[in-house]
């Protein structure tokens, strides 16, 4: 047989066996690398046939049980405020910025600051404006700016701005569902960065 009528047959099983021990050699991961929630793939969920699945150690049979009164979900904290503004003066007194140094003229942590300015930018600049002053892209479309460095939000405590962002005031709605509780006190040390800045730095 020539050598030339052989290379056709070759040319064909060579990719065939790369690929065959590259494949071979693979291993299929099973588990994510992060996990969200990993306790509800144990739970046990009823069936539409079933109000609840059944056990024979839990209270009533049930597998799903009532939480108890006055229980909290994992990872949520209460507000115990409504959104008016006297409550909003309330929480002011009230709450305390956990991320701010409660040693005299001490700074919160770089990272920190960074967060709120991340959540500032992503969330905040389209009405209140990258510096502060009122006029982002939305008030310049038509919607009234609100500066936070200028008359009342100067005067606010962290409480007080918390309470805001958490339930909105006049044409600003609520974030709660949207910006987390640490991410929202972040953001007031933002804010603070900004109002500091206006004054010249004082």
């Amino acid at each position: 047989m020539k050598l030339s009528s052989m290379m056709p047959w070759r040319m064909t099983l060579l990719p065939l066996l790369a690929v065959g021990s590259l494949t071979t050699g693979c291993h299929v991961q099973d588990q994510p690398n992060y996990q969200i929630a990993p306790w509800i793939n144990h739970m046990v969920f009823s069936s539409a046939a079933e109000s609840q699945a059944e056990s024979e150690f839990l209270p009533g049979g049930r597998t799903l049980q009532t939480p108890p009164e006055g229980t909290i979900p994992r990872g949520f904290t209460p507000l115990h405020y409504k959104g008016h503004k006297e409550e909003a003066k309330q929480a002011g007194e009230e709450l305390q910025n956990p991320f701010m140094p409660k040693k005299y003229r001490a700074k919160p942590k770089a990272e920190d600051v960074a967060r709120g300015k991340w959540g500032y930018t992503t969330f905040c600049v389209p009405c209140h404006g990258v510096e502060g002053k009122g006029d982002g892209p939305v008030s310049q479309r038509g919607m009234p700016g609100f500066p936070i460095h200028a008359g009342g939000p100067t005067e606010y405590k962290d409480g007080h701005i918390f309470h805001i962002i958490s339930y909105g005031r006049g044409m600003m709605g609520s974030y709660a569902s949207q910006i987390s509780q640490d991410d929202r006190w972040k953001i007031i040390l933002y804010v603070r960065e900004l109002q500091k800045a206006a004054r010249g730095g004082r």
